[in-house]
């Protein structure tokens, strides 16, 4: 899919459609779908194929979500193809793309991989994922959707709403954060577990309702688990611990320390380009690191706090769909650490999601490396619009 004619065209091979087929076990990558695209034909020699090669980016330039500014050989690439249904093919084509962004392709194949790898080991594994946010009524944010993928950018300027949307994402799993300061809202959170479910949440003074599936409960089924770190995370737990040790781990995680020593140990095979071993010496972890992993002088011991995050978020996502969101991350970190912490969660081995809310545009450059991106947008003196247009995006970027 994604092939309309045109000059540079850029199709897959056969070994690269038959790969993609495999990859997938001949499963369409649609989460909502999943259907079996292989079987058996008219005779006894007949198969039958109902699958599709998708292209993520569009194998001609005026295709279905443009060509994504990569080269024809890249858009000819199998990271740049998908298994689907035909189905499933023509709906994210149709509407030039519209609604299934290169960015949400992904997190499908990246996710359904995963699954299938899972599966082929004997593993069950919860899979799900938060699909979109729906403000419908908000005192700062104007109502606008969200649409999320694996990996999310969150823009805004100081006081644009970032905080609060995070809060309302968190609303499923903790309302006691929409009920310490109350105040008026209404919104939609859809989610994957793997059927989509959907949960209304609405606040009105000291009154929280909720709906999940057209139907009123009294608490929603926790549907995902969000691990958060912001600001205060780093400031306060971050520097005042110079050295790796099992009790830091421990609080700039906000676990306990036979957690933060699970976490440890499992960095090693979780991490292995990166890490070698580790050792435990009282309170201390001592990190042999792979000499080319990353520039050490640079970098520091940065790297060790959040490779654990990334171990812990790991882990959790084993036995429930899990959230990762850091706010305003950047705050303290050198730029070349900056960038190992975002080559880290670009990973594709990772099945956790990952929200990343920013101020500034240090991360800016990285929504052409699978980050779907947010921007709000400020709408007179007191309230956010939120935007995942281009035509947003590259004008908070330039500014």
């Amino acid at each position: 899919m994604g092939s309309a004619n045109g000059r540079g065209e850029a199709d897959f091979s056969a070994r690269t459609r038959r790969l993609l087929a495999q990859r997938a076990a001949f499963r369409c990558s649609n989460p909502r779908c999943g259907a079996l695209t292989i079987g058996p034909g008219a005779t006894a020699e007949d198969v039958t194929d109902t699958g599709t090669a998708a292209h993520i980016f569009a194998a001609a330039e005026r295709g279905p979500r443009g060509v994504g500014g990569l080269s024809d050989a890249e858009r000819s690439d199998i990271s740049n193809g998908i298994w689907l249904c035909a189905a499933c093919g023509r709906l994210v084509d149709s509407n030039a793309g519209n609604g299934f962004s290169g960015s949400l392709l992904r997190s499908w194949k990246d996710l359904h991989e995963h699954r299938i790898r899972m599966e082929q080991g004997g593993q069950s594994q919860p899979f799900g994922w938060v699909q979109t946010l729906e403000v419908l009524s908000h005192y700062i944010l104007m109502p606008g959707v969200v649409r999320f993928s694996k990996l999310n950018l969150l823009f805004g300027m100081n006081n644009s709403g970032k905080s609060k949307l995070l809060h309302i994402l968190r609303a499923l799993s903790y309302p006691h954060l929409l009920m310490d300061n109350p105040a008026n809202l209404s919104c939609v959170i859809t989610w994957f577990d793997p059927e989509l479910r959907k949960a209304l949440v609405e606040v009105r003074g000291r009154w929280l309702e909720y709906r999940v599936d057209d139907r009123r409960v009294a608490l929603p089924p926790r549907p995902y688990r969000v691990l958060s770190l912001g600001p205060e995370a780093y400031n306060g737990r971050f520097f005042r611990w110079k050295a790796s040790s099992v009790s830091g781990i421990a609080e700039f995680l906000g676990v306990d320390l036979w957690v933060a020593r699970t976490v440890i140990s499992n960095m090693p095979s979780m991490l292995p380009g990166v890490i070698d071993c580790v050792a435990f010496c009282g309170d201390d972890v001592r990190v042999s690191y792979r000499a080319d992993a990353f520039d050490q002088e640079k970098i520091g011991s940065v790297a060790v706090w959040f490779y654990a995050l990334a171990v812990f978020a790991e882990l959790q996502a084993r036995v429930e769909p899990t959230i990762l969101v850091l706010d305003e991350p950047f705050v303290t970190l050198h730029y070349a650490a900056q960038r190992h912490v975002l080559d880290l969660f670009e990973s594709a081995t990772w099945t956790f999601q990952v929200i990343m809310a920013e101020h500034s545009l240090v991360a800016y450059e990285r929504r052409r490396h699978g980050w779907s991106t947010t921007v709000l947008v400020p709408e007179g003196e007191s309230r956010s619009r939120i935007s995942q247009k281009n035509e947003d995006i590259e004008r908070i970027g330039d500014g």
